[in-house]
């Protein structure tokens, strides 16, 4: 099987317009200008970086280079603070990356970029392919001594960014918790530079995928109401509300669910930090409102070109930063799922329900489910029909539905509580402990350093309410 380094995420990337075939030893012209591929693995992605000494790098198409990997030398730079990026020729592994074109007279300035008069890196043309198919010839460079390879095992954490969280898993928690590299990883999310931005269509609800300059990808879920908005209606009704997942996260490190992806809010500019990194996919989701403002509606189910999200009055975009996990999980049909119709679903008409869940699943499981419906419940997300797992965990996803309304306590959240009449005692320890005022005071606290407000007092008094039931 082989392995994609770093930057397998542009699998998803990929909606960009149709590519011509290039080859630099052809010396392309395009508009009388004479034009070369270059194929970018490490800071060069960034759009910003590229265009310090190379301002007619135009960016072409993402594109993976086969039977390479990337890995990195000890050569210390002090621009970003770590180790110099290479690729080395590995018959078992992928490296993806963006290609750009840039005119002919850049090349000794990416060349100077690059180290290559300074012996530091050595130019290699190569074959990269494209989504769509084609195989170009391509620039690229390579330090001239190419890395001992090093089992990812053996790693740091910093050279496996995609794989740490589940590796701390094996912990029995996603998160470090004692080390200050949650902390860390939370200022990283809510900080690093956008190399890139693209729809995200899985799912229901409009997000975007962003890769940052640390090779690391979020989820993008933006702002659509004030923190003050009531929802009505059904208690799985309306959008996604961006502060939910924030909250959740929070809630869950107070609550000692360790099962969670830190998620922290977020504000980018439209202009300076998304437009400019786009694929074509997500520009093909750009419209202008009659304000004249570019706004989004993307790619999901039930995204609508007439349901937007647009910047506010400084131009920038609020949203969640959620990092994104890259593992293997298994999802299931909760068995407390909602119809969303009029039918009422078996565990709704049959107070023996719990005996039947019983001797379909663990105890294990039943009592993760049961922690997972008192969560819920105290936020009021009535939308879980189904869950992840990983390592016999589940992971708590998907939190936006919560924060609807401070006025109403939808009971049946917690029906897996109160028809199977068990709960962790670990739980119910970390109930008690924090009842009383102290769960939403330590949110508060715990939040303060990266957040302002992350709900309004209404729900900040309900779920101290909802503790109490």
């Amino acid at each position: 099987m082989k392995t994609c380094y770093i930057s397998a995420w542009l699998l998803v990337l990929i909606s960009c317009q149709s590519a011509k075939s290039f080859k630099i030893d052809d010396n392309e012209e395009v508009g009388g200008v004479q034009t070369f591929l270059y194929f970018a693995y490490g800071s060069n992605l960034l759009t910003k970086r590229i265009h310090i000494k190379n301002p007619s790098a135009k960016f072409f198409s993402i594109a993976k280079l086969p039977n390479f990997r990337l890995d990195f030398e000890n050569i210390h730079s002090n621009y970003w603070n770590g180790a110099a990026a290479t690729i080395v020729q590995d018959p078992d592994s992928v490296v993806w990356g963006a290609l750009w074109t840039l005119e002919t007279k850049d090349i000794p300035h990416l060349d100077e970029q690059e180290g290559v008069n300074v012996g530091l890196y050595r130019v290699r043309n190569v074959s990269v392919h494209t989504p769509d198919g084609n195989t170009l010839t391509a620039r690229t460079y390579q330090i001239t001594v190419d890395p001992q390879k090093v089992p990812i095992k053996d790693m740091p954490p910093e050279r496996q960014p995609s794989n740490t969280y589940m590796e701390w898993s094996s912990q029995e928690s996603l998160f470090p918790y004692k080390n200050g590299t949650a902390g860390r990883i939370l200022h990283a999310i809510q900080t690093s530079q956008i190399a890139l931005v693209d729809n995200a269509p899985k799912g229901t609800q409009l997000k975007l995928l962003l890769l940052l300059e640390g090779k690391q990808k979020i989820y993008f879920k933006p702002k659509r109401y004030n923190l003050n908005h009531v929802i009505n209606g059904n208690i799985y009704g309306g959008y996604d509300r961006h502060n939910s997942e924030v909250f959740a996260y929070y809630l869950a490190m107070v609550l000692n669910f360790r099962w969670i992806p830190p998620s922290v809010t977020r504000r980018v500019h439209l202009h300076k930090h998304i437009i400019p990194v786009a694929t074509m996919g997500l520009k093909r989701t750009m419209v202008k409102n009659d304000s004249g403002s570019m706004c989004i509606y993307g790619k999901c189910f039930y995204c609508r070109i007439n349901e937007t999200v647009c910047p506010d009055g400084s131009g920038e975009i609020e949203g969640a930063a959620i990092l994104f996990l890259d593992g293997q999980f298994k999802t299931h049909k909760s068995p407390w799922r909602r119809s969303y119709s009029s039918r009422k679903m078996e565990w709704e008409i049959d107070d023996d329900f719990c005996k039947k869940v019983k001797g379909s699943i663990s105890t294990k499981r039943l009592l993760n489910l049961i922690d997972v419906s008192i969560f819920d419940f105290l936020i009021q997300n009535g939308d879980r029909h189904r869950y992840e797992v990983y390592k016999d965990q589940i992971i708590l996803l998907d939190n936006g539905k919560g924060l609807g309304n401070p006025k109403i306590d939808v009971m049946d959240i917690l029906a897996p509580l109160y028809q199977c009449c068990i709960i962790s005692p670990s739980t119910w320890h970390n109930l008690e402990l924090v009842s009383g005022g102290v769960l939403t005071d330590t949110i508060k606290l715990l939040s303060a350093v990266r957040e302002r407000v992350l709900a309004s007092e209404d729900h900040f008094k309900a779920v101290e309410r909802r503790l109490l039931k």
